[in-house]
């Protein structure tokens, strides 16, 4: 079977998707009539056998090992049905629970000194934000597979920004539509762009609707529709990257860098940091010095 796919310039296999992504009655259907994981893993060590390239989706430690004892290329750990996007996955695992899952696999391969490359994929991570977070948290991780995170939402989001430019594209009522045109700037951008530049300092979104001559309402809808975040996740967001990337770069104190990224009561800072990341601000930088030595 695998030279009659290689003759097809295949090489490489993937157990995607999984039948570790099923429960309820059809996976015991499926269980019954012995379909099984084992049956992921006997294809994917046959493939091994021939020369290809492997690739296992894995949902826990046992699956974990079991990939890696043939071993695979890459093993995947699948962390759901992605949740961004029109359509995405309604239920989703906490922040928490992804990480500690991602720990205890990566834990069980250093421990069987396994070779394959490690990745994430799926659940809550769809931006490089939430990326970088669990990079943070996790040592041992090597990358990240997008799927339809990159295949789907982005184009979601471009071509409904695209619709809402025909229909909302803004002009006052003494500029002529020539005018509006060639003076026609995307708020949502205006807002992204405003926020880089200016996250140290106190910024509405009521200032920045004026600013634009829109609703602070409307100016909320469009900005979360386009992003993904309301203005306020998507603020703190930007502010604790900053803020992460200070602590890992520089040696100030933390009150200087809460203040640096906008955050002038250290108390709101540390409240918000421990909410994001699950841990304080000191125990953060504890880690990081830890890590180091």
């Amino acid at each position: 079977m695998f030279h009659f796919i290689q003759s097809y310039g295949i090489y490489g296999v993937v157990n995607y998707p999984t039948i570790s992504l099923i429960d309820g009655q059809f996976r015991e259907a499926l269980t019954a009539a012995q379909i099984n994981f084992s049956q992921e893993i006997a294809f994917l060590r046959a493939a091994h056998h021939q020369g290809l390239f492997t690739v296992a989706f894995v949902t826990n430690v046992t699956e974990a090992l079991q990939a890696q004892a043939i071993p695979v290329d890459i093993i995947c750990i699948h962390l759901g049905l992605t949740s961004g996007g029109r359509h995405g996955a309604s239920q989703l695992q906490t922040l928490r629970e992804i990480v500690q899952l991602i720990q205890d696999i990566v834990q069980a391969l250093k421990e069987k000194k396994a070779t394959s490359f490690v990745m994430i994929y799926g659940g809550i991570l769809t931006t490089a934000a939430e990326v970088q977070f669990v990079y943070q948290q996790v040592a041992g991780v090597d990358g990240f597979i997008g799927g339809s995170a990159l295949e789907r939402i982005i184009p979601e989001q471009s071509l409904g920004e695209q619709i809402r430019v025909f229909k909302n594209s803004p002009q006052t009522a003494t500029e002529s539509t020539t005018k509006s045109v060639k003076n026609y700037y995307d708020p949502v951008k205006f807002v992204e762009s405003f926020i880089q530049e200016h996250y140290a300092e106190s910024i509405r979104l009521q200032d920045l609707a004026v600013h634009l001559h829109l609703s602070a309402p409307y100016l909320s809808k469009i900005f979360k529709a386009q992003t993904a975040f309301s203005f306020t996740e998507y603020l703190i967001t930007f502010r604790l990257n900053q803020a992460l990337e200070l602590m890992t770069t520089t040696n100030q104190p933390l009150n200087t860098i809460a203040a640096a990224v906008g955050y002038s009561d250290y108390a709101q800072f540390q409240k918000i940091f421990k909410k994001r990341l699950l841990l304080s601000p000191q125990n953060y930088k504890n880690q990081r010095i830890l890590s180091k030595d």
